[in-house]
């Protein structure tokens, strides 16, 4: 127990610097408090902005692509009119050629009524 013991002069200087040390660190804080902080917004705007950039680029490719994949490739379009014209141009063919069987029988039957008419006489 015979531990070395401090004076109460020596404890009471070590509080005396430990709260004036204390007491600096407080007004330290208080101008910190007292001072506004500017911060500088100017590179946040900046990357701001590039970013909308590149969302409105985004957005717009998109809606391009959607756009393009829901038009027809030019060469389907272009299959698609010939086989309507080759379509077409058979349903005329085959309308000409009945028009055609008709005239020549029905001029074959005429002929041929005017052959029993000829023969019945």
């Amino acid at each position: 127990m015979t531990s070395k013991r401090h004076n109460i002069e020596t404890i009471a200087e070590v509080l005396i610097d430990r709260l004036n040390a204390m007491e600096k660190t407080a007004m330290r804080i208080e101008i910190a408090a007292a001072k506004e902080l500017k911060v500088d917004t100017t590179d946040l705007d900046r990357k701001t902005k590039h970013l909308s950039v590149l969302t409105d680029d985004y957005i717009r490719k998109i809606e391009e692509n959607k756009i393009r994949r829901l038009s027809l490739p030019k060469w389907l379009v272009i299959g698609f009119v010939c086989l309507c014209i080759l379509f077409s141009g058979s349903v005329a063919l085959n309308i000409y050629q009945k028009f055609e069987y008709d005239k020549v029988h029905e001029a074959a039957v005429v002929w041929y009524k005017k052959a029993h008419n000829e023969n019945d006489n």
